[in-house]
């Protein structure tokens, strides 16, 4: 068994994180280093998409994450040269709420956040574990029952048609309805769907408001859980991210991110459950 590893990883001061989060949000507004950035929603599960990024800054290549606690509980510890990767903590406490009727229910507050550190299993050594891979990687060979949970997650009727000229997909707001090109390949078909039920979840107005962000958001929702189930998907509307984000402020790219990551999160957890 590998032993604590006795260099302390770089320290950061919660001003330090900050600025480098603010840095890595601008800094991934290009379609390569976006596509970068979307791979991680199916991986490191427990991680808000913020400290997703901060992983990704820091070590690229990393696969799965835990604490040094977390670790030391499953017999491994980091090792080598291997450094912490700062991120942030919430600090929470419990608090009991009385409610109208004076029932009493504990909660769990949020009181700011913290800076921590986790590990990267290739930085650890120690016991074996079960699986270093993620909890699902569906190929193309489910293809039905994939396609079946997105359908009953869309809760909207979907219908094949060859009627959609060069689109390979639409969504009709007004009748609340998923129209898929038919003959497509399976990989295809699925990403297509993943990118209409987004556009159904997230953009319901007759009128478009911004629609290259509206096809950047549901591009970037397909993209991320079409990794997550090892399929190829188009990256096309990533252009538009560069020009959308110039200019804006960071504040307003963040919504939109968390719009993107807060949707492809929920269906992503609805597969690995139905699978």
């Amino acid at each position: 068994m590998g032993k604590k590893n006795g260099n302390k990883p770089p320290r950061y001061t919660p001003e330090e994180l900050k600025n480098t989060l603010e840095s890595g949000v601008r800094g991934i507004m290009d379609s390569e280093r976006f596509k970068e950035f979307l791979s991680t929603f199916g991986r490191f599960h427990n991680y808000s998409w913020r400290n997703k990024l901060l992983i990704l800054m820091q070590k690229p290549d990393a696969t799965l994450c835990a604490s040094f606690s977390d670790w030391k509980k499953l017999g491994r510890y980091p090792v080598g040269k291997g450094k912490g990767l700062a991120i942030w903590r919430p600090n929470t406490a419990k608090v009991v709420d009385v409610d109208e009727d004076g029932n009493e229910e504990e909660k769990t507050m949020i009181f700011g956040f913290s800076v921590a550190y986790t590990f990267d299993v290739s930085d650890t050594d120690g016991k074996e574990l079960p699986t270093l891979a993620d909890p699902l990687v569906a190929d193309v060979d489910n293809y039905m029952e994939i396609f079946q949970i997105l359908r009953d997650f869309a809760n909207i009727p979907v219908m094949f048609t060859d009627d959609l000229g060069q689109a390979d997909g639409c969504y009709y707001p007004l009748i609340r309805q998923i129209k898929i090109k038919s003959g497509m390949s399976e990989a295809k078909t699925i990403s297509t769907l993943v990118h209409e039920i987004a556009h159904s979840i997230l953009h319901n107005d007759v009128i478009d408001v911004d629609r290259h962000l509206e096809e950047c958001q549901a591009e970037s929702i397909a993209f991320a859980v079409s990794n997550y189930l090892g399929i190829e998907s188009s990256t096309q509307s990533f252009s538009y991210l560069a020009t959308w984000s110039k200019g804006r402020e960071l504040k307003e790219i963040e919504s939109s991110i968390d719009i993107i990551y807060t949707t492809a999160r929920d269906i992503i957890n609805t597969l690995e459950k139905g699978i």
